[in-house]
């Protein structure tokens, strides 16, 4: 067996209790196959899998296999609930009724295999061999257990924090809160301001299910922006949520549909602040119930609305917006996977053709077609001496939720390019803010992004991730070092410091050089 799918992982414990299992996935290309859960073996333990495009759901108990299975084949997009009861095992696909089979009883003992998410490691706990990958995109996975949920690290120490903030050598784990994308800018009031994509003020699921991946109908994502500000980047002062979707130039266009859509299904995603001389600015990304972007500004120097939209709808939906002042004032607009584009004195309009900007070379991905492209997501801008600098997002795979969520970069002598090659940041490092402190050190942050707990430090240079979405980074805000230097010729080099981020796993498919 491929040794990526030996690993098993921490579980909830469901030892006498009823168990409620919810997956969402998706399968865009094939027709949906192998393992989305498996918890336990052949002797006891149960899994939900898909039989070429047929969703099921097993328990095994004393070597025997009891089973549920959805009548028809399901194409693209399923979100899956399997709930096992003392009389009744049942399954629902995509809000459809559902349907039952008689129970074994609940699992009197905790299985002893660990849990495997995306297919079955060691011992298979249904009808199918082992390690059965499944072959689409898992975008989240939950087990409700009546139990205990994972436990989460607490950050470090503060004096732990503050002599890693000095030696400016190894990862620091600042502030928990389920959050993603954390963005983190120094302000003109000696603060430093954070935000990023997070729950809603209050969200009982940051509890309840605390490494929830965000994604799917069943995301903890909220649709307010929350904001913190701090002095030495230890202590954080929450700002509450001064910009919300219903400030959004969408809830006043199409309010209609604002209307027709619950509110749980609201997401606001990736949020930035730029300070732009005398007021500030804030940039994001939504898929509901708009499928569209925000570009507001603040009256003035607080971080507060009232909010003007001097785009107005011509914003339109571009993706992870991002905002980049040159050295001759000129602001940019970044978005997607990369476009580039000036903005005129008042923000109103873009003042030329946006301009697609690509890595030189090209890698293989995953299908067999070549690419060129920076990632797929998360891009931003730095100016660097003097260069450009474009970085962006990618799974260490080319594969969505498969392997490391990792950070790369490429450089130009203009804005527009010719970029250079596609370089690597750092591992565990996908949508993280390079920034630089009041000393002028540079830093990234990180955030949690897996389809399981984290995973350990100890040997992760070596070890292949490439089964599923995998981090180490604890739920919460983590700011990890970075080496920038100016190379003779002007070259930019950028890598992470810390000798785990540092370098590209196995997984990696494209060869960097160290």
């Amino acid at each position: 067996m491929n040794p990526i799918y030996k690993e098993v992982h921490a579980a909830p414990d469901i030892a006498g209790g009823s168990l409620q299992i919810v997956v969402e996935a998706t399968q865009k290309n094939a027709v949906a196959d192998g393992v989305l859960l498996a918890h336990g073996g052949n002797v006891t333990g149960y899994s939900l899998h898909v039989e070429q495009g047929i969703p099921v759901f097993e328990v095994t108990q004393k070597k025997e296999i009891f089973r549920v299975a959805w009548p028809v084949p399901v194409k693209g997009k399923m979100r899956i609930v399997a709930v096992l009861g003392e009389n009744e095992m049942s399954l629902s696909v995509n809000g459809e009724p559902k349907v039952s089979a008689t129970s074994p009883g609940l699992l009197r003992a905790q299985p002893k295999l660990g849990l495997s998410v995306g297919y079955d490691a060691r011992s298979n706990a249904g009808s199918y061999e082992v390690p059965s990958p499944y072959n689409g995109t898992i975008l989240s996975t939950r087990i409700d257990a009546g139990g205990t949920p994972p436990a989460v690290a607490k950050v470090m120490p503060r004096s732990e924090i503050e002599a890693g903030l000095a030696s400016h050598d190894k990862a620091l784990f600042i502030k928990q809160g389920w959050i993603r994308d954390p963005y983190i800018i120094p302000g003109p009031d000696d603060y430093y301001y954070l935000t990023g994509t997070t729950p809603n003020p209050g969200e009982p699921r940051e509890q309840s299910d605390p490494y929830n991946t965000g994604l799917g109908n069943e995301s903890i994502v909220g649709w307010k922006a929350k904001v913190w500000r701090s002095k030495d980047l230890i202590d954080w002062e929450p700002l509450g949520t001064p910009f919300t979707l219903k400030e959004g130039i969408w809830f006043e266009k199409r309010h209609k549909r604002f209307e027709e859509v619950p509110e749980k299904l609201w997401f606001l995603w990736a949020p930035e602040v730029h300070w732009l001389g005398d007021r500030w600015a804030l940039t994001h990304t939504s898929p509901s119930p708009v499928r569209g972007a925000n570009l507001a500004l603040t009256e003035g120097a607080d971080l507060k609305g009232p909010w003007t939209h001097p785009m107005g709808a011509k914003i339109g939906h571009r993706h992870d917006p991002s905002l980049f002042e040159d050295f001759d004032g000129v602001w940019y607009l970044l978005y997607g996977n990369t476009e580039v584009a000036p903005l005129s004195n008042d923000f109103s309009e873009l003042t030329a053709d946006p301009v697609q900007i690509d890595p030189s070379g090209s890698r293989i991905a995953p299908d067999g077609k070549e690419i060129s492209v920076i990632g797929h997501e998360g891009a931003t801008m730095r100016k660097i001496g003097d260069k450009y600098v474009h970085i962006g997002t990618a799974w260490s795979t080319d594969t969505g939720r498969k392997g490391s969520y990792n950070l790369y970069y490429c450089t130009a002598d203009k804005i527009t390019g010719p970029y250079g090659e596609r370089k690597f940041i750092g591992r565990f490092l996908g949508h993280g803010t390079p920034f630089q402190d009041k000393q002028g050190r540079w830093w990234c942050t990180a955030f949690y992004n897996g389809n399981i707990p984290p995973v350990g430090r100890k040997g992760i240079e070596t070890r292949d991730l490439s089964a599923t979405a995998q981090t180490i980074n604890q739920r919460g805000t983590t700011i990890v070092p970075l080496e920038v230097k100016v190379l003779d010729g002007g070259e930019i080099y950028i890598r992470a410091k810390d000798p785990v981020y540092a370098n590209p796993g196995p997984d990696e498919v494209q060869q960097f050089a160290k």
